[in-house]
């Protein structure tokens, strides 16, 4: 019975201490590795997510380069009407466009963000062009900055859209909406 015993080899007795060691390290080197993989996995959706337009992306993008999701989600809220011509658009919210953005048409300017304490969710400010006294743009410095571009109504409060530098998009988003509302007066 005790020959049987040691025959086994079970690896927490005396003598195995070598075994345990490296049955310990490629469970250790494993997990590394798993955690590696998910990161890079994830990384790879998020980018081909923004690729086919599935998720939104930060930087400004011109109107004919938005997603059918995002005009959807737009008219859907009553954010642009179908008559109106989408120029360009921009969110902070990387996974979806519901809690922000900054956009303007051939019409008009608006800018939306999620208010939980509205029934609708969101508030919108907005202003046609030939209502707009201003158009000042605060370009952001530095990686990954926001630029506030600041309309100010003729009648009403002023507000601001904001923009992602990322690209130097915020500089093409800024000329061309002051091309579209000088244009517009």
């Amino acid at each position: 019975m005790e020959q049987a015993r040691r025959d086994r080899g079970w690896p927490w007795e005396a003598g195995h201490d070598r075994q345990i060691f490296f049955a310990v390290a490629w469970m250790a080197v494993g997990g590394v590795l798993t955690l590696v993989g998910c990161l890079l996995l994830f990384f790879l959706g998020v980018t081909v997510g923004v690729v086919t337009g599935f998720l939104p992306g930060v930087q400004a993008t011109p109107g004919s380069e938005v997603s059918w999701r995002i005009r959807g989600f737009l008219r859907e809220q009553r954010l642009i009407e179908k008559e109106e011509t989408l120029i360009y658009f921009g969110s902070h919210d990387l996974s979806s466009v519901s809690e922000d953005g900054s956009l303007f048409t051939d019409r008009r300017v608006i800018r939306y963000h999620e208010d939980p304490g509205l029934e609708s969710g969101l508030t919108v400010c907005s202003a046609e062009y030939a209502g707009i006294a201003s158009i000042e743009p605060v370009f952001g410095s530095g990686r990954d900055a926001t630029s506030v571009i600041r309309v100010t109504p003729k009648e009403g409060e002023a507000f601001d859209l904001l923009v992602s530098n990322e690209e130097s998009r915020d500089r093409a988003f800024a000329q061309r909406l002051r091309e579209t509302w000088e244009k517009a007066r």
